[in-house]
Protein backbone atom coordinates (compact mmCIF):
# COMPACT_ATOMS: atom_id res chain seq x y z
CA UNK A 1 0.00 0.00 0.00
CA UNK A 2 1.26 3.54 -0.55
CA UNK A 3 -0.79 6.50 0.21
CA UNK A 4 -0.17 10.43 0.43
CA UNK A 5 -3.10 12.34 2.25
CA UNK A 6 -3.18 14.54 5.73
CA UNK A 7 -1.62 12.23 8.58
CA UNK A 8 -4.25 13.37 11.15
CA UNK A 9 -6.58 11.21 8.42
CA UNK A 10 -4.10 8.44 8.09
CA UNK A 11 -2.88 7.55 11.06
CA UNK A 12 -5.32 5.42 12.72
CA UNK A 13 -5.83 3.61 9.24
CA UNK A 14 -2.27 2.96 8.83
CA UNK A 15 -1.51 1.40 12.26
CA UNK A 16 -4.91 -1.06 11.66
CA UNK A 17 -3.06 -1.69 7.98
CA UNK A 18 0.32 -2.11 10.25
CA UNK A 19 -1.30 -4.46 12.75
CA UNK A 20 -3.24 -6.42 9.89
CA UNK A 21 0.62 -7.16 8.51
CA UNK A 22 0.19 -4.95 5.39
CA UNK A 23 3.06 -3.47 4.27
CA UNK A 24 2.78 0.67 4.44
CA UNK A 25 4.95 3.25 2.01
CA UNK A 26 3.69 7.03 2.48
CA UNK A 27 4.35 9.92 0.17
CA UNK A 28 4.95 13.11 1.11
CA UNK A 29 2.88 12.92 4.70
CA UNK A 30 4.59 13.10 7.46
CA UNK A 31 3.12 9.88 9.46
CA UNK A 32 5.47 9.71 12.28
CA UNK A 33 5.41 6.27 11.97
CA UNK A 34 8.49 4.48 12.27
CA UNK A 35 7.43 1.21 10.86
CA UNK A 36 6.07 3.45 8.16
CA UNK A 37 9.01 4.17 5.03
CA UNK A 38 7.95 8.24 3.68
CA UNK A 39 9.21 8.73 0.31
CA UNK A 40 9.34 12.31 -0.36
CA UNK A 41 10.84 14.89 -3.09
CA UNK A 42 13.16 17.14 -1.50
CA UNK A 43 11.60 21.10 -1.22
CA UNK A 44 14.75 22.50 0.41
CA UNK A 45 16.30 21.17 -2.83
CA UNK A 46 13.57 22.07 -5.26
CA UNK A 47 14.54 25.52 -3.78
CA UNK A 48 17.60 25.89 -3.31
CA UNK A 49 18.49 24.48 -7.32
CA UNK A 50 16.11 27.08 -8.78
CA UNK A 51 18.26 29.73 -6.52
CA UNK A 52 20.91 28.50 -7.67
CA UNK A 53 20.24 29.34 -11.04
CA UNK A 54 18.94 32.78 -10.39
CA UNK A 55 22.40 33.90 -9.00
CA UNK A 56 24.26 32.22 -12.34
CA UNK A 57 21.47 34.37 -14.44
CA UNK A 58 21.49 37.57 -12.29
CA UNK A 59 24.50 37.97 -9.76
CA UNK A 60 24.51 38.04 -6.17
CA UNK A 61 22.50 41.76 -6.08
CA UNK A 62 19.18 42.26 -7.26
CA UNK A 63 15.76 43.14 -6.29
CA UNK A 64 13.25 40.36 -5.57
CA UNK A 65 9.23 39.42 -5.66
CA UNK A 66 8.51 36.83 -3.39
CA UNK A 67 5.39 34.59 -3.60
CA UNK A 68 4.62 33.00 -0.09
CA UNK A 69 1.34 31.84 1.28
CA UNK A 70 2.23 30.01 5.06
CA UNK A 71 0.32 27.33 6.40
CA UNK A 72 1.05 24.67 3.49
CA UNK A 73 3.91 22.22 4.17
CA UNK A 74 5.85 22.01 1.04
CA UNK A 75 6.06 25.99 0.80
CA UNK A 76 7.45 26.71 3.96
CA UNK A 77 10.09 24.04 3.57
CA UNK A 78 11.18 26.28 0.37
CA UNK A 79 10.57 29.18 2.68
CA UNK A 80 13.21 27.76 4.35
CA UNK A 81 15.76 28.21 1.83
CA UNK A 82 14.64 32.01 0.99
CA UNK A 83 15.38 33.00 4.15
CA UNK A 84 18.54 31.33 4.25
CA UNK A 85 19.70 32.22 0.69
CA UNK A 86 18.71 36.19 1.84
CA UNK A 87 20.45 35.90 4.76
CA UNK A 88 24.07 34.57 2.39
CA UNK A 89 23.22 37.20 0.19
CA UNK A 90 22.86 40.49 1.58
CA UNK A 91 22.68 41.55 -2.34
CA UNK A 92 19.43 40.23 -2.64
CA UNK A 93 16.91 42.32 -1.66
CA UNK A 94 13.46 41.56 -1.45
CA UNK A 95 10.68 44.22 -2.41
CA UNK A 96 7.28 42.75 -1.84
CA UNK A 97 5.84 39.67 -0.67
CA UNK A 98 2.32 38.79 -2.04
CA UNK A 99 0.53 34.80 -3.12
CA UNK A 100 -2.85 33.59 -2.68
CA UNK A 101 -3.81 29.82 -2.80
CA UNK A 102 -7.12 29.47 -3.91
CA UNK A 103 -9.27 27.72 -6.65
CA UNK A 104 -8.23 30.49 -8.68
CA UNK A 105 -4.35 30.83 -7.78
CA UNK A 106 -2.95 32.16 -10.49
CA UNK A 107 -5.36 34.52 -11.40
CA UNK A 108 -5.07 36.17 -7.90
CA UNK A 109 -1.54 35.75 -7.75
CA UNK A 110 -1.43 37.72 -10.84
CA UNK A 111 -3.40 40.77 -9.54
CA UNK A 112 -1.19 40.88 -6.43
CA UNK A 113 1.63 40.89 -8.55
CA UNK A 114 0.28 43.32 -10.75
CA UNK A 115 0.16 45.91 -7.51
CA UNK A 116 3.65 44.53 -6.22
CA UNK A 117 5.79 45.09 -9.18
CA UNK A 118 3.34 48.68 -10.52
CA UNK A 119 4.83 49.44 -6.95
CA UNK A 120 8.13 48.61 -7.21
CA UNK A 121 9.31 48.89 -10.87
CA UNK A 122 12.92 47.99 -9.68
CA UNK A 123 11.89 44.27 -9.33
CA UNK A 124 14.00 42.30 -11.88
CA UNK A 125 13.40 38.92 -10.22
CA UNK A 126 10.66 36.87 -8.56
CA UNK A 127 11.05 33.71 -6.88
CA UNK A 128 7.28 31.65 -7.48
CA UNK A 129 8.35 28.19 -5.49
CA UNK A 130 4.70 26.74 -7.20
CA UNK A 131 3.73 26.39 -10.33
CA UNK A 132 0.64 28.57 -10.15
CA UNK A 133 2.43 31.34 -8.44
CA UNK A 134 4.78 31.37 -11.74
CA UNK A 135 1.76 31.23 -13.84
CA UNK A 136 0.17 34.18 -12.48
CA UNK A 137 3.03 36.21 -12.09
CA UNK A 138 3.99 35.79 -15.99
CA UNK A 139 0.12 36.92 -16.39
CA UNK A 140 0.69 40.21 -14.32
CA UNK A 141 4.37 40.95 -16.29
CA UNK A 142 2.31 40.35 -19.90
CA UNK A 143 -0.46 42.62 -18.72
CA UNK A 144 1.96 45.07 -17.50
CA UNK A 145 4.55 44.79 -20.88
CA UNK A 146 7.32 43.96 -18.68
CA UNK A 147 8.22 40.79 -19.40
CA UNK A 148 11.28 41.19 -21.45
CA UNK A 149 12.10 42.89 -17.61
CA UNK A 150 11.68 39.91 -16.12
CA UNK A 151 12.76 36.77 -14.69
CA UNK A 152 10.70 34.18 -12.64
CA UNK A 153 11.74 31.04 -11.13
CA UNK A 154 9.36 28.20 -9.93
CA UNK A 155 9.37 24.85 -8.72
CA UNK A 156 6.91 22.14 -10.13
CA UNK A 157 6.26 21.37 -13.82
CA UNK A 158 3.53 20.28 -15.87
CA UNK A 159 2.86 20.28 -19.75
CA UNK A 160 0.56 23.56 -19.59
CA UNK A 161 3.94 24.98 -17.50
CA UNK A 162 6.24 24.01 -20.22
CA UNK A 163 4.37 25.36 -22.91
CA UNK A 164 4.26 28.75 -20.83
CA UNK A 165 8.09 28.41 -20.13
CA UNK A 166 9.34 28.13 -23.95
CA UNK A 167 6.81 30.64 -25.21
CA UNK A 168 8.41 33.02 -27.08
CA UNK A 169 9.60 36.52 -24.73
CA UNK A 170 8.61 34.47 -21.89
CA UNK A 171 9.67 35.81 -18.50
CA UNK A 172 9.54 32.08 -17.05
CA UNK A 173 12.99 31.21 -17.34
CA UNK A 174 13.69 27.99 -14.92
CA UNK A 175 11.40 25.72 -13.06
CA UNK A 176 12.70 22.63 -10.57
CA UNK A 177 10.51 19.82 -10.30
CA UNK A 178 10.36 16.29 -9.45
CA UNK A 179 8.74 13.52 -12.36
CA UNK A 180 5.32 12.28 -10.67
CA UNK A 181 6.17 8.83 -12.55
CA UNK A 182 9.60 8.34 -11.12
CA UNK A 183 7.97 8.83 -7.63
CA UNK A 184 5.52 6.35 -8.32
CA UNK A 185 8.05 3.90 -9.43
CA UNK A 186 10.22 4.65 -6.05
CA UNK A 187 7.55 3.98 -3.68
CA UNK A 188 6.46 0.80 -5.36
CA UNK A 189 10.09 -0.08 -5.06
CA UNK A 190 10.08 0.79 -1.30
CA UNK A 191 6.88 -1.59 -1.00
CA UNK A 192 8.58 -4.42 -2.74
CA UNK A 193 11.35 -4.14 -0.62
CA UNK A 194 9.20 -4.01 2.42
CA UNK A 195 7.11 -7.04 1.02
CA UNK A 196 10.80 -9.01 0.69
CA UNK A 197 11.95 -8.10 4.35
CA UNK A 198 14.72 -6.20 3.44
CA UNK A 199 15.81 -2.66 5.07
CA UNK A 200 14.03 0.37 3.84
CA UNK A 201 15.34 3.81 4.62
CA UNK A 202 12.68 5.61 6.71
CA UNK A 203 13.24 8.87 4.60
CA UNK A 204 13.60 7.91 0.98
CA UNK A 205 14.21 11.51 -1.43
CA UNK A 206 13.85 11.38 -4.72
CA UNK A 207 16.27 14.09 -5.88
CA UNK A 208 14.17 17.12 -8.40
CA UNK A 209 16.22 18.26 -11.72
CA UNK A 210 16.61 21.93 -12.67
CA UNK A 211 14.61 22.65 -16.34
CA UNK A 212 15.48 25.94 -17.84
CA UNK A 213 13.55 27.78 -20.63
CA UNK A 214 17.12 27.34 -22.61
CA UNK A 215 17.38 23.63 -22.05
CA UNK A 216 13.67 22.94 -22.73
CA UNK A 217 13.80 24.63 -26.30
CA UNK A 218 17.25 23.05 -27.04
CA UNK A 219 15.69 19.77 -26.54
CA UNK A 220 12.18 20.16 -28.16
CA UNK A 221 10.71 19.94 -25.37
CA UNK A 222 6.81 20.22 -25.39
CA UNK A 223 5.28 18.34 -23.11
CA UNK A 224 5.62 16.11 -19.78
CA UNK A 225 6.01 13.28 -21.85
CA UNK A 226 8.66 14.64 -23.96
CA UNK A 227 10.41 15.78 -21.29
CA UNK A 228 10.60 12.24 -19.36
CA UNK A 229 11.84 11.36 -23.18
CA UNK A 230 14.26 14.26 -23.82
CA UNK A 231 15.65 14.53 -20.71
CA UNK A 232 16.87 11.64 -19.15
CA UNK A 233 17.98 13.04 -15.38
CA UNK A 234 14.03 13.97 -15.03
CA UNK A 235 13.26 9.95 -15.67
CA UNK A 236 15.56 8.20 -13.44
CA UNK A 237 16.11 7.73 -8.99
CA UNK A 238 18.62 5.77 -7.59
CA UNK A 239 16.31 5.77 -4.50
CA UNK A 240 14.74 2.37 -3.24
CA UNK A 241 16.74 0.17 -5.69
CA UNK A 242 17.98 -3.53 -5.43
CA UNK A 243 19.73 -5.96 -7.62
CA UNK A 244 16.38 -8.09 -8.37
CA UNK A 245 13.96 -5.36 -8.93
CA UNK A 246 13.82 -4.57 -12.59
CA UNK A 247 15.01 -1.21 -13.74
CA UNK A 248 11.53 -0.48 -15.58
CA UNK A 249 9.09 -1.51 -13.53
CA UNK A 250 6.29 -0.20 -16.04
Amino acid sequence: MSITAFPESLGDVVQQALDKGIKVVAFDVNLNNPKVPQVEQSDHALAKQALEQAVKDNGTSFNAGYVYVAGFAPLDRRNEVWDTFKAENKGVVEKARFGNVSDTTATSTADQAKAALRANPDITVVFAPYDEFARGVKLAAADLGISDKLKIYSADVSTADIQEIIEEGSPWVATVATNPAVVGAVSIRAAALEIAGEQVPRQITVEPTLLTQKSLREAGVKSIEELAAKIPAFSVSDAATASWIPAKLF
